[in-house]
């Protein structure tokens, strides 16, 4: 069982992730905009955040600077942060690599091609990769 951390505010899209993570066993937190994340994130109640699965274009706080929050805070700096988002500006990929995200991720237009990523983030982010202790 691993936990991942939505951030996204479109219900739909929310939706679509829930039906793909659901069949792999992610636990999953859903969180409609930036201070929402970090509340979790930094909550002392919460389980431990294995991945976060971050949209750019969220109200008030965007995902960019959830994103800067995150890698500047000491206990939150190593949890992997996956951006998946609708843009594919190239001003937008660089910003988020330069801010620490771990991968970027053009959102797929059909759930099939977003089941697809899903499991590759899966297979990758929570099956290959080493993550850090949760300690």
């Amino acid at each position: 069982m691993f936990s991942v951390l939505i951030v996204e505010d479109n219900r739909g899209d929310i939706d679509l992730l829930l039906e793909c993570l659901d069949p792999i066993g992610a636990q999953c937190v859903i969180a409609s905009d930036g201070p929402d994340a970090l509340r979790h994130l930094r909550s002392p109640d919460a389980y431990q955040t294995d991945l976060v699965i971050l949209d750019l274009n969220l109200p008030g706080m965007n995902g960019r600077e959830v994103l800067q929050e995150i890698r500047s805070d000491a206990h939150l700096r190593l949890t992997p942060v996956i951006v998946l988002s609708h843009s594919d500006g190239p001003l937008d990929v660089a910003a988020v690599y330069r801010l620490g995200a771990n991968c970027y991720i053009r959102k797929p237009d059909t759930l099939g091609a977003l089941r697809k990523a899903v499991w590759q983030i899966e297979e990758f982010w929570l099956g290959l990769v080493k993550l850090p202790s949760r300690v």
